[in-house]
């Protein structure tokens, strides 16, 4: 198999699907800069040996939903996409992905949050954790990855895309907010809506 994802022939073995952040890549899914460029596949427990690969091969039994046609090549749906990027990324960097996917419309916050609570086995934590912590309010990769540090810190906003008001007039949207405390915090400057 060849693509523009694996140019090299031998790179993805036969019978396996682009997963972790090849299909990340895939999805146009943002990923941080200092990710490797090694293509991940997934090759079903079952398979014997393989042929010399540079992919770096994960083991798994996918379920049919999980695999999906996407630009002529087999990849992880966007919703196994993103119960992988755990084992490979940190949780803020898997929190980003998951929050471009659902204001995408690549998956539901529902649905996400469904999946991700019954993780169980090796990295079952973090998984759950994207699930918590998904908000597809988020406008960027950096605001993701902002608001999931302020919650590890305990210092979970409140409220996120928050308008701040002078009575009726808007004066801007915030990324954090926590109205109880009277604070907010953004990471970049608001600009008036005007109309």
């Amino acid at each position: 198999m060849s693509s523009p994802h694996c140019p090299d022939h031998n790179c993805v073995p036969q019978g396996s699907v682009l997963s972790h952040t090849s299909a990340a890549k895939l999805w146009t899914l943002p990923l941080p800069g200092d990710v490797p460029d090694v293509t991940h596949v997934t090759l079903p427990m079952s398979r014997g040996r393989w042929a010399a690969t540079s992919a770096t091969v994960h083991r798994r039994d996918l379920a049919p939903q999980d695999i999906v046609e996407r630009d002529g090549v087999h990849v992880t749906s966007p919703l196994r996409t993103l119960l992988d990027l755990p084992s490979v990324l940190s949780l803020s960097s898997s929190v980003a992905a998951a929050d471009a996917a659902m204001r995408a419309g690549l998956v539901s916050r529902t649905e996400l949050r469904k999946v991700c609570a019954h993780a169980m086995g090796r990295g079952a934590r973090a998984v759950r954790d994207l699930g918590r912590l998904a908000d597809p309010s988020a406008d960027s990769p950096m605001e993701s990855e902002a608001r999931v540090l302020l919650t590890l810190a305990d210092l979970t906003p409140e409220a996120t895309q928050y308008v701040v008001k002078d009575g009726d007039l808007f004066v801007g949207r915030v990324e954090f907010a926590w109205p109880s405390q009277g604070g907010t915090a953004h990471g970049r400057p608001c600009l008036p809506f005007r109309t």
